[in-house]
């Protein structure tokens, strides 16, 4: 039995669930508790059918579930989980979950840290407010795609969920700054924040990061067109950043490169793509205060900066020689 079990603990949960087909010792075998704190069925084409064969003993242990990209999973296929509390839940790109699919499991788990859910177009606001009143110990939280999610809904999680750490909202394009501002009076724990290609990101929303969120370390804002120099320069509050991407922030010049240099000297990666409003004096400032620290620096399509002897490149390599990397946007 030892042996057989060490085997099964070789298999990926897909071959288990089938194995645990073929006899009634590989069956029960496959029922062991220690096989199945974890389900990874990402990429999994007949995700469907592997769990439709889960049976009722497999009902409580699991504490991460990974459907990644499971495209056939729907919310009858996730009540065979019921009975779990789940720690670690990832339906990315599962566009046939609903609502309520998404609220039976968050419901049976008090205890959730990390909920992803990319590119679900179908999520609202509803499963976000069970969220709220639910996992008060969440600390990741991806709603990246989710464009049916709203201020409301944000509001409930910033109210209860003050542990978050990470929060990506990329393409949430019905928030607006009372959803934004939100997450960051109520999450004050904040070390990373997407918002990329959120269009009503505004200087009011940089304003309430700089000022509520000490302990962030990633930005993105790219294509976050309101913003202006006013705005970026908050961030310069938060000192521990180290990424940020103001990538297509079309307002943004020196004015907000040069403070964000100086009051975050550790920063590694920055992107200035497409800002014709950056020259010399942004790189200056950059060389001056993250010359140690900065290895990712894109400035294509910032026409501003000029050299009359040497290329650009060989002016960007000589101001800065710890970058290497000199493309982030593509």
């Amino acid at each position: 039995m030892s042996a057989l079990l060490h085997l099964f603990k070789l298999l990926p949960d897909r071959d288990r669930i089938a194995a645990a087909c073929v006899c009634k010792e590989w069956n029960g075998v496959s029922k062991h508790p220690s096989l199945w704190s974890t389900l990874d069925l990402h990429n999994c084409q007949n995700a469907s059918q592997a769990l439709s064969k889960l049976p009722h003993q497999y009902r409580g242990p699991l504490k991460i579930v990974n459907l990644e990209f499971a495209v056939d999973v729907t919310d009858k296929d996730l009540q065979k989980l019921h009975g779990n509390s789940v720690e670690v839940l990832n339906l990315n790109a599962c566009q046939r979950v609903t609502d309520a699919g998404i609220i039976g499991l968050v419901s049976q788990s008090p205890n959730l840290q990390r909920l992803s859910l990319y590119w679900n177009v179908h999520v609202t606001d509803t499963p976000l407010y069970r969220l709220a009143s639910m996992c008060t110990q969440l600390t990741h939280l991806n709603l990246s795609g989710c464009k049916r999610v709203t201020d409301k809904g944000l509001q409930a999680v910033a109210k209860n969920c003050h542990q978050l750490v990470d929060v990506d909202l990329t393409r949430c394009m019905e928030v607006t700054e009372k959803g934004y501002t939100a997450i960051a009076a109520g999450c004050q724990k904040l070390q990373v924040l997407r918002m990329y290609a959120c269009a009503n990101v505004n200087d009011a929303t940089l304003k309430a990061c700089g000022e509520l969120l000490p302990d962030l370390r990633v930005i993105d804002i790219c294509g976050a067109h309101l913003v202006t120099d006013n705005g970026a320069q908050a961030v310069a509050k938060c000192h521990k950043l180290e990424v940020v991407n103001f990538t297509w922030c079309v307002q943004l010049t020196d004015t907000a490169v040069c403070p964000l240099a100086a009051g975050c000297k550790g920063l590694q990666s920055l992107s200035l793509h497409g800002l014709r409003g950056i020259t010399n004096q942004s790189i200056e400032a950059l060389a001056a205060n993250c010359r140690d620290s900065l290895h990712t620096l894109d400035v294509h399509g910032c026409i501003g900066i000029k050299t009359c002897e040497e290329p650009v490149q060989s002016y960007l390599q000589r101001s800065l020689p710890g970058v290497k990397q000199f493309v982030v946007h593509t």
